[in-house]
């Protein structure tokens, strides 16, 4: 996307009628006003898109369809093996990436205090078999580290 600092003209193009040659200029950027009303992508982007929304979607309807075709009472000797760990393969998928990055950027202001409060509701969870205790255990735990932390810097 073009800058306002690579139009070398920027004063005349906006007082002139005919606008420079440059592509600020031209995707309307460089004219007074302009904010509110700047041109969208190049011609032909929105039409890149909706065949990448379509060509995905085909794709899901196919993998999904593939299933309804091969209806089997039961899958594969294989696949069945493998389907238990699914759900907590997704379940790490998922969690992992917030422990460590909890606000999308590792930090250690961000990071120790949610993986003490992991550490610590997995603990309180282990030793009470209550998820309240668990929880709220785990929020407190990463209230008073990341009180600790904001105190030590």
């Amino acid at each position: 996307m073009a800058s306002r600092s690579e139009c070398s003209a920027r004063s005349r193009c906006a007082s002139t009628a005919r606008p420079s040659r440059c592509r600020a200029c031209r995707s309307g950027w460089c004219s007074p006003g302009s904010r509110s009303r700047r041109a969208g992508p190049l011609p032909g982007a929105s039409l890149d898109e909706l065949l990448i929304l379509a060509a995905i979607g085909i794709g899901t309807y196919a993998m999904r369809a593939a299933f309804l075709v091969t209806a089997r009472s039961e899958p594969p000797a294989r696949v069945a093996r493998l389907l238990p760990h699914v759900g907590p393969a997704v379940l790490g998928a998922f969690t992992l990436p917030a422990l460590l990055a909890p606000r999308g950027t590792a930090s250690v202001t961000e990071t120790v205090p949610a993986l003490v409060a992991a550490a610590a509701a997995w603990v309180l969870w282990r030793r009470t078999e209550r998820l309240p205790v668990a929880l709220f255990g785990g929020l407190g735990a990463c209230w008073l580290v990341g009180g600790l932390l904001a105190a030590v810097r």
